[in-house]
């Protein structure tokens, strides 16, 4: 009900104002002003044409709604495969330790076989206490929670991807399990 009157008294306003424009009373320049006949007054009594209301401007529709782009999927993670580290190579074949000088010291000398010093067969991680930068092969992320606990991610694991490892908060990479497990690590859960 208030727009009603609110618009009621504004056209009221609006046709006092162009009545005393029209008839040469009001402030306006008088460039403005309609040249008036000056042979003819105008009686008091001559009756005042009504002024037509100008009409309303036209209502301008507010823009249609226009939907935002769909959500595409992103491609799913597909887990690299665990490498395994291969035993030392195949040890070399025995050889002579010493050559005879002559052909009969050879015949006199008891042929004498060596076997290579023996090295450690079994598979030698790349990171025993944990590496500071990923290494190939040493792909399990070793990260500290908020709370302080650690805890390692392997690939294929749900947090996997978003997690990052900052070696100066003490976190580490991994080449097994066991050397994470080794350092004081737990497996995520999920």
């Amino acid at each position: 009900m208030p727009r009603r009157y609110a618009i009621q008294s504004l056209a009221t306003v609006v046709l006092t104002c162009l009545l005393l424009i029209s008839t040469g009373c009001g402030a306006v320049a008088p460039a403005t002003l309609p040249a008036r006949p000056s042979a003819a007054p105008v009686a008091a009594d001559t009756p005042i044409q009504p002024l037509l209301p100008t009409p309303y401007p036209t209502y301008t529709p507010y823009p249609t709604y226009t939907p935002l782009p769909t959500y595409t999927a992103l491609p799913t993670y597909t887990p690299l495969p665990t490498y395994t580290h291969l035993p030392a190579s195949t040890p070399p074949s025995p050889t002579l330790t010493r050559l005879p000088a002559t052909p009969t010291q050879a015949a006199s000398m008891p042929t004498v076989l060596t076997s290579p010093t023996k090295t450690t067969s079994a598979a030698v991680t790349g990171c025993p206490e944990g590496c500071l930068s990923p290494t190939p092969g040493c792909l399990i992320k070793g990260n500290i929670s908020s709370s302080g606990e650690k805890i390692y991610h392997v690939p294929g694991q749900r947090y996997y991807q978003s997690t990052e490892i900052d070696p100066a908060r003490g976190e580490r990479w991994f080449c097994t399990e066991d050397e994470a497990v080794a350092n004081g690590w737990r497996k995520s859960k999920q």
